[in-house]
């Protein structure tokens, strides 16, 4: 390598080179020499990336496998998941796992998957509605993008799902789950996946998402997206949540995505988030739009809910107070000074209309009003996500027990008609016999216990019920209905006393049953009058009620009139109506 690739070589090759009189030996030789150098500055660049994430992992270059391994498992049981540690640990975390996928055989990485605190990285998802609820955005959580891994089985630890989650960690959320615990599920039927193992990227802002088969090339696709190096075809992370280390990674240090297009959405507009993603899919269209057309723009989302200085800044440039979603733009240049402009609310109904005010801002000479751009906000930790409630939790889990006693009852009779099949004639004749028997006996217990007390419920609860007595009046000019009447907090009028001599003691003398004549403590809870053309005006409300009861004319009272079981004659008949409304 010395005698060829010299100094005295290279000063020939270059004379000969200007003279273009090489020979083809020489050419040869020469192309050797450079192949050799680019290959041992290459050597030489892996040794020190070697070296590099040796320091990282606390160790010599003469480490063991076994070293690498310790140290590795120590500092990744050692960090916070919560967050907790700041910065500083979550950096330490990726470039350890940097160090060891490096480092590391496959064997080495299956063993440490054993004893790291695997599940603390990655999100366990047990059926479909955890699926669908860490997935998509929630009111109040982060828009992170989603990696969920669908391993064929349960509990399964993957190497490359623990790598994802910890090299990505703080900036994407990693899930996993399996067929047998999700599928059937609308939410997971979605994915379409053809064969497991599989990746799915999803992004929550716009509800797109993308299928990876090959686990290795996960890693640098999500940190793609991340940074921005979109193609043509991507939908995934063309809009991002606008905080400090998202922008960060999208802009770089230097702030290199010149006029930021955002939109910013205020609280009210995110706790309904249907309209949410309303108001936002004209935004995500118009960046989608330009990234098609190789138009490089950042676009974020901003939410003014985590960012209130940023939102005093938009209402002193022009944004409305009431106003629930905002367009703008800014940039920040070398010297540190920004600039902004916000979009008219017009703008935000489609996409064209976006795409061409950005395009204007872009492409203006004009000088924009200068801002002090406030710091970006924070993102979402894991501990600020939103949890579903108890009695969601309780249905999650009713629904998971009911799956695997189906699951298990399947396959029992799977079983049962497999061994039937097996027997012979005299031995499927007494299982039909005993299974004949059996379904008897089941139906004399449910006779019993649930057909019997049934009815005998329907006939106590009968008896409970409250009739209602109507008490048509003829009200003639002068004559009282003769009742003092006072609110109940029952609903209706209560009756504290009737007197001698008016319409309702009259009614009362009339009635030869007890059970119909009207008492104190009984409630008016409606009174019904025919106008001139006959028809007939119901009231239940209260202050119609009084205003009825004091007007002249022909009435019909209906009083609640409860009675004890002995004024109870007898139930002529209890009807069960089923399927009618409410106002029915």
């Amino acid at each position: 390598h010395i005698g060829f690739c010299g100094p005295p070589f290279i000063g020939s090759f270059r004379g000969a080179w200007n003279k273009m009189t090489l020979s083809r030996n020489t050419v040869v030789v020469a192309r050797l020499c450079l192949l050799l150098a680019l290959r041992g500055n290459a050597d030489m660049l892996d040794q020190k990336q070697q070296q590099l994430h040796f320091d990282v992992l606390g160790l010599p270059r003469e480490a063991t496998p076994l070293e690498v391994h310790l140290a590795y498992v120590n500092l990744t049981k050692n960090y916070r998941v919560d967050g907790s540690g700041g910065v500083e640990a979550q950096r330490k975390l990726i470039a350890a796992q940097e160090a060891f996928d490096i480092l590391s055989d496959d064997s080495t990485k299956e063993e440490a998957l054993e004893v790291v605190n695997y599940w603390d990285h990655v999100r366990q998802l047990e059926d479909d509605d955890e699926l669908q609820h860490f997935t998509e955005f929630q009111s109040g959580g982060s828009s992170q993008l989603r990696i969920v891994f669908v391993l064929a089985l349960p509990n399964e630890r993957h190497k490359t799902a623990f790598s994802v989650a910890t090299r990505l960690n703080g900036r994407v959320r990693v899930g996993q789950t399996c067929p047998s615990a999700a599928a059937g599920g609308p939410f997971f039927n979605s994915f379409r996946l053809r064969r497991f193992p599989a990746a799915v990227i999803y992004d929550p802002v716009s509800r797109s998402m993308r299928v990876a088969y090959y686990m290795d090339g996960i890693v640098a696709d999500a940190k793609r997206l991340l940074e921005g190096q979109l193609s043509a075809g991507d939908k995934v992370a063309r809009v991002q949540e606008l905080d400090a280390p998202t922008y960060e990674q999208r802009c770089g240090p230097a702030q290199q995505c010149g006029w930021t297009l955002t939109l910013a959405t205020s609280a009210a507009l995110e706790n309904k988030r249907n309209d949410l993603f309303i108001a936002m899919k004209p935004f995500v269209e118009a960046c989608q739009h330009r990234h098609d057309k190789n138009i490089p723009v950042g676009c974020f989302w901003l939410r003014l809910q985590r960012a209130s200085e940023w939102n005093s800044l938009l209402q002193k440039h022009g944004m409305s107070p009431a106003a629930e979603s905002v367009l703008f733009a800014f940039k920040t240049e070398e010297d540190g000074t920004s600039s902004i402009s916000v979009a008219g609310p017009e703008k935000l109904g489609a996409s064209i209309p976006i795409g061409l005010w950005y395009q204007e801002v872009v492409s203006s000479s004009q000088a924009f009003p200068t801002a002090v751009l406030p710091t970006k906000p924070l993102a979402v930790v894991p501990s600020e996500e939103p949890t579903p409630g108890f009695q969601q939790l309780a249905m999650r889990k009713f629904n998971r027990l009911t799956a695997s006693l189906m699951a298990k009852l399947e396959d029992l009779v799977g079983q049962s008609l497999t061994s039937f099949k097996t027997m012979d004639a005299e031995d499927k004749t007494m299982c039909a016999g005993a299974v004949l028997c059996v379904l008897m006996f089941l139906g004399f217990l449910c006779n019993q216990f649930c057909c019997g007390r049934r009815r005998v419920t329907t006939e106590a609860e009968a008896l409970k019920l409250v009739p209602v007595i109507t008490v048509p009046l003829r009200r003639g000019e002068g004559e009282k209905l003769g009742m003092s009447i006072g609110e109940s907090s029952l609903g209706g009028f209560v009756i504290n006393d009737i007197n001698p001599g008016t319409l309702l003691d009259a009614w009362n003398a009339a009635q030869s049953m007890p059970a119909l004549k009207i008492q104190k403590g009984d409630r008016v809870i409606a009174v019904t009058t025919h106008d001139a053309s006959g028809a007939v005006n119901r009231k239940v409300q209260l202050g119609e009620i009084s205003d009825t009861l004091k007007s002249p004319g022909d009435i019909t009272l209906s009083i609640a009139a409860p009675r004890s079981e002995n004024d109870a004659v007898f139930i002529t008949a209890t009807v069960q109506l089923e399927g009618l409304k409410l106002q029915e």
